[in-house]
């Protein structure tokens, strides 16, 4: 029995824990004004590394160079993204409605839109490996399929 009410205990804390982070994230979002292009969240960020403490010029080089391979890729992935929304329009408004086909870009649309996550937490556990910050894998398949699950359908 005092098993079981420590392992209830230690739930409610991780899950209070992990809770009161969320807050914290939403507040930290809600506070932040309006993002509306890639090119300000860019900007934003390049003023964050900008002002940070205790980086490097040759870390500021590799986070460049991240940047730059991660803008190439995503801006592939983007294009098949918007050439696959149209053929998924297109088949939803034919007239003779194909649930295969629908069905098929559909999938290939989710694939994608993993890809572009993959591609993102990638540059993120690159740069904290630059940070000398990886002492744990913050980015494993297990959260990147629950972000994807959470916002594959927002986009």
């Amino acid at each position: 029995m005092k098993k079981l009410f420590y392992l209830l205990l230690i739930a409610t804390i991780s899950v209070s824990c992990a809770s009161q982070t969320k807050k914290e994230i939403e507040a930290e979002k809600n506070s932040m004004p309006q993002i509306k292009t890639r090119a300000e969240m860019i900007s934003k960020m390049n003023e964050v590394l900008e002002h940070a403490k205790g980086i490097t010029p040759e870390q500021k080089e590799k986070f460049a160079n991240i940047h730059a391979d991660v803008l190439v890729k995503n801006q592939e992935i983007e294009q098949d993204i918007r050439k696959l929304k149209v053929i998924l329009f297109e088949g939803i408004m034919a007239d003779k409605y194909d649930n295969k086909k629908v069905f098929e870009t559909r999938k290939q649309l989710e694939k994608l839109y993993k890809q572009r996550l993959d591609l993102m937490f990638d540059a993120y556990s690159k740069v904290s490996k630059v940070l000398g910050r990886n002492k744990t894998d913050f980015f494993s398949d297990r959260i990147n399929e629950h972000v994807f699950q959470e916002i594959h359908f927002r986009y």
